[in-house]
């Protein structure tokens, strides 16, 4: 998917805070979902098992480290790109919306106990 080309307009919301997802680092699929990076991290997290969460963690942790070292080096930079391709393979191999997640989530209730059905209203 990095070489395929995809157009998303400055209107374009996040569909889980539905803020714009121009205005932060996010994924875009071409389903056309777009997510911001930290609000489909925070969704994906409740479904990773307690090995892939400690590998999350644990590759996030590295790249804060790197990011924030101030190293701009090319062998840093590419130690950067490498984590967050790993990072990637966790929470953007496929939109949560339409992927396996959605299909085995079906069941779930789309409103959840305190939640407000007015969401829904059409």
């Amino acid at each position: 998917l990095r070489s395929r080309k995809f157009f998303i307009s400055s209107s374009h919301l996040c569909e889980f805070c539905e803020a714009p997802a121009l205005s932060r680092e996010f994924y875009f699929f071409p389903c056309n979902h777009a997510f911001h990076a930290d609000c489909l991290q925070a969704k994906m997290k409740k479904h990773l098992s307690k090995e892939q969460l400690g590998s999350v963690d644990e590759l996030l942790r590295k790249l804060k480290d790197l990011q924030s070292n101030g190293d701009k080096s090319k062998r840093v930079l590419l130690q950067i790109s490498a984590l967050q391709f790993e990072l990637d393979g966790y929470f953007a191999a496929e939109c949560f919306l339409c992927g396996d997640i959605a299909i085995e989530t079906v069941d779930h209730p789309l409103v959840l106990e305190g939640q407000s059905e007015d969401l829904w209203a059409l």
